[in-house]
């Protein structure tokens, strides 16, 4: 399925979506975008990826616009709703997969966005998985362990417990350097202190 062409606004520059807000006299603001909207938007929007070999944002508009509740979106806001769905679904991807609270509002956006965009994060962690593995397979025949002979469940649980150490060793490491870069600068500042002292 070919990406979509979505030039995503700054968030500074970019329409704010609404949110629920009160006016002066107490009264509610509608939000911009309904669950139903949501729902609607992503459905559309991976229905026309596979009708239009390269998806154009003016095109979509015309093609969601029709579906929606709130048919008075600009075309500027269904663009900016675009990019914020695909920016929550690739930094929380992980988390939506693993929640098993999640409402089935949620669950049906992160269906949805993984149709459209879950080959973005595999591409996007690939690297990085494919050295947690060495690393892991490394672990488990120092250990002299036979993944063979344990169940899928189990080595998949062993994997993520070995991802939160080698993180918190990462965390470690980070702050360590951390402390040691802050140690050589007030170093630097006793010594250059000093000259500034000894030889004014």
């Amino acid at each position: 399925m070919q990406e979509e062409e979505v030039e995503c606004p700054n968030e500074e520059d970019g329409e704010e979506e609404m949110k629920e807000t009160k006016n002066e006299s107490g009264a509610k603001f509608p939000k911009l975008w309904s669950e139903e909207d949501e729902i609607s938007l992503l459905s559309g929007y991976y229905e026309y990826q596979g009708i239009k070999a390269k998806s154009d944002i003016g095109g979509f508009y015309e093609f969601i616009k029709p579906r929606l509740l709130r048919s008075c979106v600009k075309q500027s806001q269904v663009s900016d709703k675009i990019c914020r769905l695909k920016k929550k679904f690739m930094e929380h991807s992980s988390k939506f997969e693993h929640n098993t609270h999640n409402t089935p509002h949620l669950q049906t956006l992160f269906e949805l966005s993984t149709k459209i965009w879950g080959s973005m994060v595999c591409s996007k962690f690939e690297v990085s998985n494919d050295l947690m593995c060495e690393e892991f397979d490394g672990f488990l025949f120092h250990e002299g362990v036979d993944v063979e002979l344990l169940e899928s469940e189990r080595v998949r649980s062993m994997k993520r417990k070995f991802g939160e150490v080698q993180l918190c060793r990462s965390r470690f490491e980070y702050k360590q350097a951390k402390l040691a870069k802050n140690m050589e600068r007030l170093k630097y500042d006793h010594y250059n202190r000093a000259l500034v002292k000894f030889f004014p």
